[in-house]
């Protein structure tokens, strides 16, 4: 089935209607927004499977594609169509980080919703400490004590 047009003008997954919260809405939604990271997302997906499996919580994971050209929303569609939890949201072109994540955060079912980059720069191992109790958070978000992608400026530069 080929990605539908979103609300929001935007290209996702063929997953059908995302009703929100109900019955079948997962309890955690990791929103991953991505942008030519194509050979970085089998290794986070991995690790993030690994470390989702052992949290206990049913999941989802809402991958953006914010006009990739190296292979990452094709990718994206077909992990979506392998397998059900993991949703591709594909952005009609270059829009940047905060319209990825606005993207996601829309088509995100979960009563918990954690942000994480495909970079690789966030550790997934990270979950279950931010995730576990008494904590019960409303939000979950982490910065970067030092970022490490040595062409920053120039991707910065080419998203204005």
């Amino acid at each position: 089935m080929a990605p539908r047009e979103a609300r929001s003008g935007l290209l996702a997954s063929p997953a059908g209607e995302r009703p929100g919260l109900g019955p079948e809405a997962p309890d955690l939604s990791i929103v991953i927004p991505a942008y030519n990271e194509r050979e970085n997302m089998v290794p986070l997906f991995d690790e993030l499977r690994e470390v989702l499996a052992r949290v206990g919580r049913s999941w989802e994971i809402v991958v953006v594609d914010d006009g990739s050209r190296d292979g990452t929303a094709e990718w994206a569609v077909r992990e979506s169509s392998r397998d059900p939890r993991v949703v591709a949201v594909l952005l009609a072109g270059n829009h940047g980080q905060s319209a990825a994540i606005a993207a996601g955060l829309d088509h995100a079912r979960g009563a918990v919703i954690v942000t994480i980059d495909a970079d690789l720069q966030n550790d997934p191992a990270d979950l279950p400490r931010r995730l576990a109790p008494p904590e019960s958070p409303d939000v979950v978000s982490a910065v970067r004590a030092q970022r490490t992608d040595e062409d920053r400026g120039r991707r910065d530069r080419a998203q204005a």
